[in-house]
């Protein structure tokens, strides 16, 4: 990626871009997974009135750690410490299956800028919980209710 970064622009369409070629042939429910992240940050821009880039492309690229080969590295150097910093601490509270206590606590200790794009996560999110069994629901809008608590 270095000998690219300098063709990176800081901007959304850029983040938009970069995730969209990395989540080029991942679908769900035969939708691009990419729409998912361009919904959460437009939740987080039409419906909280973030204009913060930097967290709207924190936004778009939230989950590409865990969904693809992209490493955190290379986010902090296309994107910056900022940037990374949000996805980091959402792909740990993501991607791992310890107590929920812990991942509650490491949630707490984030910035309010990584909160409010896993608030948008969730929210993207819930239409999700509908297919679902109805133990499986339970489970996953309690443990929506305690990250939005």
């Amino acid at each position: 990626f270095s000998s690219f970064s300098f063709l990176i622009k800081d901007n959304l369409l850029s983040a938009i871009s970069f995730a969209s070629f990395h989540y080029r042939n991942k679908f769900e429910d035969g939708i691009p997974c990419i729409n998912q992240f361009i919904e959460i940050s437009m939740i987080l821009n039409g419906k909280v009135s973030i204009k913060d880039e930097k967290l709207l492309r924190a936004a778009v690229l939230v989950n590409i750690v865990n969904d693809t080969h992209v490493r955190i590295e290379s986010i902090e150097m296309l994107f910056g410490k900022d940037v990374r910093m949000i996805a980091e601490i959402l792909t740990y509270i993501n991607r791992n299956n310890k107590s929920t206590k812990v991942l509650l606590e490491k949630l707490g200790d984030a910035s309010d800028g990584a909160k409010k794009v896993q608030l948008a996560t969730l929210s993207s999110d819930l239409k999700y919980a509908a297919k679902h069994d109805e133990k499986e629901r339970e489970i996953l809008l309690s443990w929506y209710d305690q990250m939005a608590e």
